[in-house]
């Protein structure tokens, strides 16, 4: 499953519910790289309820669009659980990220273990959002990005050689 993604340039639905939750994950294989949305599904009102996403480089990468996203946990992203860029202004309620960047040994870029990057004016919507285990930072804002991000714990940002380790970084951006 080396590589392979879901490109969404439309409306996904995804339901699963707490006693029957959806999973991506790899075939041992390689690691996927998620689900991508692009602009085309913008307005689209794709939604996301009770999944969980195993062993990708992205969870979750969002292009100028906005679903729904609640229930979401990621397990052991390698770059990035959730990326948004170009004016992605998501809903995410309820969100585990957890062991982002604990596969990668030998780096040759700063941009992994990071649990959420809000990028290049996107404005997202983040409720409940719980992260563990990451080797950058739980939260990057950057590029004029705004939003509002609440009811957050972060625990055990450990290290990245490459980078600055924080819990959030805030760069040329205003999030709430």
């Amino acid at each position: 499953s080396n590589g392979v993604r879901i490109y969404v340039n439309g409306i996904l639905t995804i339901d699963g519910t707490t006693s029957c939750p959806v999973s991506i994950t790899s075939d041992g294989t390689g690691d996927h790289e998620g689900i991508q949305f692009n602009y085309t599904s913008r307005g689209g009102v794709s939604h996301i309820n009770n999944l969980t996403i195993a062993n990708a480089k992205y969870g979750v990468s969002i292009y100028d669009s906005d679903p729904f996203i609640a229930n979401l946990t990621i397990n052991n992203p390698d770059d990035v659980g959730i990326d948004m860029y170009d004016s992605a202004n998501p809903t995410i309620n309820d969100l585990i990220i957890f062991g982002a960047g604990q596969d990668i040994i030998s780096p040759l870029y700063w941009r992994y273990g990071i649990g959420v990057s809000i990028g290049a004016e996107s404005s997202p919507i983040i409720e409940r959002a719980h992260f563990s285990l990451l080797k950058t930072s739980a939260i990057n804002v950057w590029g004029e990005s705004t939003g509002m991000v609440s009811d957050v714990l972060i625990e055990n940002v450990s290290g990245n050689a490459l980078a600055t380790v924080s819990g959030i970084w805030l760069e040329n951006s205003n999030t709430i």
